[in-house]
């Protein structure tokens, strides 16, 4: 690989953290907004532990985004180890996108979770009324 496909890596990379973030961003503001409806009860709010996990895989993503720029860096500075570079640069970008996918399962899940109580919530309050 030369200088160019390291930084077509760098790019992509700098993409999936560029998502991480934003997932992140838009969990916290999930979580700090008022405007929706958010579950009632102990068991209902269970369902947000899951960000948890998530953030903790996508924290992980950003941090191997961030060695993978400073491998760019570096082989931009010491062509000598573009070999070494590369090597790790692999590994480190498909550990990212693993990591990336794994905090979005959990994001997902969550989400699948939480439509399924918005769509059910009228039919377990309706029942209990009844």
């Amino acid at each position: 690989m030369d200088i160019n496909g390291i930084t077509s890596v760098v790019t992509s990379s700098n993409t999936i953290t560029t998502w991480s973030m934003s997932v992140i961003g838009a969990s916290l503001l999930a979580i700090l907004s008022t405007s929706y409806h958010k579950p009632i009860g102990k068991w209902s709010k269970l369902i947000y532990l899951l960000y948890i996990p998530g953030w903790i895989y996508l924290a992980l993503s950003i941090k191997l985004g961030n060695d993978i720029v400073r491998g760019g860096i570096m082989a931009t500075l010491d062509q000598s180890k573009i070999p070494e570079i590369v090597s790790n640069m692999n590994d480190e970008f498909s550990d990212q996108q693993h990591y990336f996918n794994l905090g979005l399962i959990f994001f997902g899940t969550w989400l699948l979770l939480y439509l399924s109580w918005w769509v059910l919530q009228d039919f377990i309050s309706k029942s209990i009324e009844s």
